[in-house]
């Protein structure tokens, strides 16, 4: 079972600012837990493809709505990384 990271600890694992994680929060592309009661650990590397979309200029909010639709998948994302 995946920890439950506060979205300080969430930010540094990942290596971005709470802002971007607050902003990701915001777009749906990580949830917190019910409640509020933080990120699973699994989150960080959702975080750290979100922001190489975002470095590489692809806006974010659409990257949210095409996952949020099931449009896009982060589990494509991640086993797209091993080509």
């Amino acid at each position: 079972m995946d920890e439950s990271l506060t979205e300080e600890e969430l930010a540094e694992r990942a290596g971005v600012t709470s802002d971007f994680v607050r902003r990701l929060d915001d777009l749906g592309i990580i949830v917190s837990a019910e409640g509020g009661e933080g990120y699973p650990d699994s989150d960080a590397r959702r975080v750290r493809v979100a922001q190489a979309c975002d470095r590489a200029g692809l806006p974010l909010d659409g990257i949210g709505k095409a996952i949020a639709d099931g449009r896009l998948s982060f589990a494509f994302l991640e086993a797209s990384q091993y080509e």
